[in-house]
């Protein structure tokens, strides 16, 4: 096992209480920590662990309802922005996804907030005019989108995710989604993709 050596404050209280454990335990300091962190660690998988499980056996409850019901891939606004914005970084990889969607060959699903996102970006993170933004909108709806209404307990699975992995719940609604109907999520979000780790999240970047 590689160690890597770092400085870590601890209110002083903190310190004064892992130091009394030491003594009486007579271990390190520092060995304390490493018990705790991995502690941490390993119950955070454990309950990861379960929610998607139980996700797992949502999915298997929605194929059953949908019988025949095929979607290729789902996609979130990080997509959707790259389509509207050719500058983006990786915009042609994200345009192959919605020449795809366009010709029938591929059913894209899509939560319905996914609308409000853009929309969200649009208004704060561009210089589009509200001409500009009314063409936009009308373009994203026109695109025959196949819109999942978020249910109960996809909010709520989302959300312990989300606190286990400590990423936004929205982001991960769009996984729950792609999880339950057993399809893929592809995302430009490298830092989702890296600290969920689900094999079926894919980076943009890494689509052929």
């Amino acid at each position: 096992m590689n160690w890597i050596t770092t400085n870590i404050r601890f209110p002083e209280d903190l310190y004064m209480e892992l130091k009394m454990e030491a003594a009486q335990t007579r271990k390190s300091i520092a060995e304390l920590v490493r018990e705790r962190v991995a502690k941490k660690t390993t119950s955070q998988k454990r309950k990861v662990s379960k929610i998607m499980i139980s996700l797992e056996k949502l999915a298997k409850e929605t194929a059953r309802q949908n019988k025949g019901i095929d979607f290729t891939k789902g996609i979130d606004a990080s997509i959707i922005v790259k389509w509207i914005k050719s500058d983006e970084v990786d915009s042609e990889k994200a345009k192959s996804i919605y020449n795809l969607h366009r010709s029938g060959k591929e059913r894209i699903l899509v939560p319905q907030w996914i609308f409000i996102e853009v929309s969200n970006y649009l208004v704060t993170k561009s210089r589009s005019t509200s001409s500009h933004i009314r063409k936009l909108m009308n373009f994203l709806f026109s695109l025959n989108l196949e819109i999942y209404q978020v249910q109960r307990n996809d909010i709520i699975e989302a959300t312990l995710l989300a606190k286990e992995l400590r990423t936004t719940a929205y982001d991960m609604l769009y996984a729950v989604v792609a999880k339950k109907y057993r399809t893929i999520l592809v995302t430009a979000d490298k830092r989702f993709v890296e600290k969920t780790k689900f094999s079926h999240v894919k980076l943009l970047t890494d689509m052929v």
